[in-house]
């Protein structure tokens, strides 16, 4: 299974996860902050916000060791099961939880499962590899550069390549990509046509990706049918 919802799309495998991340969209073009991936002694990875959970997917398969977490966890009602899973409740203000906390991996797999509605804005270390991350959401419809920046061992190259670069040949050391998402049409499903918040929350958005890759230097455009 793709962790990168991009590339779930692409493939025409658009999961639950990729469905969430057109959730706030309405009909238009959206152009979104600039994914960079440098390649050097390591593996730097900058992005806006929505790459914010594809990074924690990331180190939830590479982890072999326990991670360190701190940061904020923003949803309703959290607290009793961030307790469960073993985080400190810092500080909490309304539906915006700061914690602390270490986990094995596993835990941490199950983490991310039991709050994927939740927004966890929090830096990760595991050994090497880190995740640094802004701790408020941005506003609806505003960008915010450089949201997210992580990195990760040369021995993780396979998995950015596969996920970030998965059309993108050899192996080039830096990489710009910017998204446009044209949304064209919205499927509401009948049953909730007239529930406002369900029918945005369920409805079907179609139109396309287009990438913008500037791979060493060298830029290309590349389009792909969205159905999310």
């Amino acid at each position: 299974m793709a962790l990168n919802f991009i590339r779930t799309i692409v493939e025409g495998n658009a999961d639950s996860f990729a469905h969430r991340k057109f959730v706030r969209y309405g009909l238009g073009e959206f152009e979104k902050e600039l994914l960079s991936v440098k390649v050097g002694s390591s593996i730097q990875v900058s992005a806006g916000f929505e790459y914010v959970d594809v990074m924690l997917r990331f180190l939830a398969k590479l982890a072999d060791r326990s991670l360190a977490l701190s940061g904020v966890v923003v949803g309703k009602g959290l607290e009793p099961g961030l307790k469960a899973a073993g985080a400190e409740i810092v500080k909490s203000r309304g539906s915006k939880l700061t914690i602390k906390a270490s986990m094995a991996p596993d835990r941490f797999r199950k983490f991310l499962d039991d709050f994927s509605d939740a927004i966890i804005l929090c830096d990760v270390s595991c050994g090497l590899r880190t995740l640094k991350v802004k701790k408020s959401p941005p506003k609806p419809g505003t960008t915010v550069k450089k949201f997210m920046s992580a990195s990760f061992g040369k021995e993780d190259l396979k998995l950015v390549k596969d996920e970030l670069m998965f059309d993108i040949e050899g192996s080039p050391k830096k990489v710009e990509i910017r998204h446009r998402y044209v949304i064209e049409s919205i499927d509401i499903p009948k049953q909730f046509e007239n529930d406002s918040v369900q029918a945005r929350l369920n409805a079907v958005r179609k139109g396309k990706i287009i990438r913008e890759i500037t791979a060493d230097g060298k830029t290309t455009s590349k389009e792909y049918r969205l159905r999310a």
